[in-house]
């Protein structure tokens, strides 16, 4: 679960699809423009801005288990290289990671992402876009701490996002896979993920403000996948959590407050079990 944490805080960010030459309604959830919409706060992807954009973000996350705690603070930026291509930068920092007596803190491995829309299809009253993301981790953490703030080697994510936007709904589905390349033990790590959630706009102004809610639903699989010449997955773990949040924005700022718990976990070994995550994030849109 600590690193379907990792994933999820690295990921937190807003969604934004392209804007087009349809001059859309300015009712609900598309009152803002497109970089000030509703977004995920718990699940990957969806950062598809207008090009030139900056956006910079702060995020805070603590997640309590039986007899732990990784509270986690994740500063972030991202910029539109193209209408539909986005660079997204991310460097989590452990304020304290805690298993039973032993703790540790300091920087955790920065994540590099790039995500490009093959598909982006806007009306006036809504917004439909798909999205491919790959991305990578470099060890800028420490293996070696206890708790460990690094997984060790460079990590690869290769993910998929669809979603639908309109004044009064908001509907996605992500899938993706993080990959820990074999070190001496001949194994590759893997976690598969899959996500999906519905929102809804609670009260907006045109051109000035958007508030709306957002259910998450957040799946991890995590195994050993085999690379010694065998093809075979051992099953390491199972969860799903569900996720409400609020989202406020204005025409720069954005806030985005939630909480998330295990509905399903499924847990081998001595891990410990996860009982709840909550998340505050802040962002601000540069010209």
């Amino acid at each position: 679960m600590k690193k379907l944490l990792c994933l999820i805080l690295m990921q937190v960010s807003t969604y934004a699809a392209r804007e087009s030459a349809i001059q859309q309604i300015k009712e609900g959830n598309l009152s803002l423009p497109s970089s000030q919409q509703p977004g995920p706060l718990f699940s990957f992807g969806q950062n598809i801005i207008d090009k030139g954009l900056l956006q910079g973000y702060a995020a805070v996350g603590d997640l309590v288990g039986k007899n732990s705690n990784f509270a986690l603070f994740v500063p972030s930026i991202l910029y539109a290289c193209r209408d539909d291509l986005s660079l997204f930068i991310t460097l989590p920092i452990s304020i304290k990671n805690k298993v039973a007596n032993q703790c540790s803190a300091g920087f955790n491995d920065i994540a590099i992402y790039v995500e490009y829309s093959p598909y982006d299809h806007n009306t006036f009253t809504s917004d439909n876009q798909i999205t491919v993301i790959g991305g990578t981790t470099l060890p800028t953490g420490s293996p070696y701490k206890t708790p460990a703030t690094s997984v060790g080697p460079s990590s690869f994510f290769f993910g998929a996002t669809a979603s639908h936007l309109d004044p009064d709904w908001y509907y996605f589905v992500d899938t993706g896979v993080s990959i820990i390349p074999p070190a001496c033990d001949e194994s590759t790590n893997t976690t598969f993920f899959y996500q999906f959630a519905f929102g809804r706009n609670i009260a907006y102004k045109s051109e000035e403000m958007i508030l709306s809610w957002l259910i998450e639903f957040n799946g991890g699989v995590d195994g050993l996948l085999r690379v010694n010449g065998i093809n075979n997955t051992t099953i390491e773990g199972n969860i799903l959590a569900i996720g409400p949040s609020l989202w406020f924005s204005t025409e720069r700022f954005i806030l985005q407050a939630g909480f998330s718990v295990p509905c399903v976990q499924q847990i081998s070994g001595t891990q410990n079990t996860s009982q709840f995550l909550g998340v505050v994030s802040l962002g601000w849109t540069f010209n």
